[in-house]
């Protein structure tokens, strides 16, 4: 079977992404507004019981991890990872008081763990000051080598990150907005999250910098109202085009709402 990576959802009414293989499933964030929503989505992808191995949480927005998803990984016994330093916020802002004790939270630092077939090295990306963001450095061996895969949502400077970049197999990455759009509907939350250009920018430096290019690009979290699917692609195009750069990779917008397709990395 592989490695299959699919986005379940992505943007800023929810985001749910899944890495699996024949042995294993984990989730990066699960945020969905609703207990009926989020079981519904669980039920369809992964089997009436969900065979899912963890859940990895990015931060604590609603829009990654929410009470109503706490509610259903509690309810099929799917262990939650967060780090250390969000346990606290969690309880504060999505127990609502209620009593989560069958919720099976596990802490991680900011050094490498394990779940299953996975090997995750965590690292922080800025976002919002209050709500400490991690992306994620993804070992997975198959065949005869280490393939290395990077998840990074939600943040607004790049430019420390791009030596994470540098010949891996696949990347996730946010690209949320259109400058030109965010000027005609201006949002004070836009100025924590990547702009199309930006994301362009960062893909384009990274493969500069390596010797191989990865083999598949996703980019998601699209603002509804700021960007679309030509927009994002044809800036991070724009972007290798000026720098002189191949764009010689595979890359895919990842749907707001609905899934995206099946895509096999190994």
């Amino acid at each position: 079977m592989g490695l299959h990576f699919k986005s379940i959802r992505s943007s800023s009414s929810g985001n749910c992404l899944a890495l699996c293989t024949e042995k294993s499933c984990v989730l990066i964030d699960c945020g969905f507004n609703s207990q009926i929503s989020c079981e519904r989505t669980l039920r369809t992808h992964f089997g009436h019981n969900p065979q899912i191995d963890a859940v990895v949480i990015t931060h604590n927005h609603g829009d990654h991890i929410s009470y109503s998803s706490l509610r259903t990984l509690g309810q099929y016994g799917i262990p939650l990872r967060i780090h250390e330093n969000n346990i606290n916020t969690l309880q504060e802002k999505h127990f609502r008081g209620y009593n989560l004790d069958h919720v099976k939270i596990q802490s991680f630092s900011d050094k490498s763990f394990d779940i299953c077939e996975f090997e995750f090295h965590p690292f922080r990306v800025p976002h919002q000051p209050d709500y400490p963001t991690y992306a994620f450095l993804i070992h997975y061996h198959h065949g005869h080598r280490w393939h290395k895969l990077i998840i990074a949502s939600d943040f607004y400077d790049g430019r420390e990150i791009i030596d994470h970049l540098v010949d891996v197999d696949f990347i996730y990455i946010e690209s949320n907005h259109d400058p030109q759009l965010l000027a005609l509907y201006p949002n004070y939350n836009s100025r924590f999250h990547m702009s199309n250009p930006k994301a362009g920018e960062i893909l384009c430096n990274a493969r500069e910098k390596g010797k191989r290019s990865p083999k598949i690009v996703m980019v998601g979290h699209l603002s509804c109202i700021r960007n679309n699917t030509d927009l994002a692609l044809c800036s991070i195009c724009k972007t290798f085009r000026q720098n002189g750069q191949k764009l010689d990779f595979k890359i895919f917008v990842a749907p707001r709402y609905e899934p995206s397709s099946t895509i096999r990395i190994v």
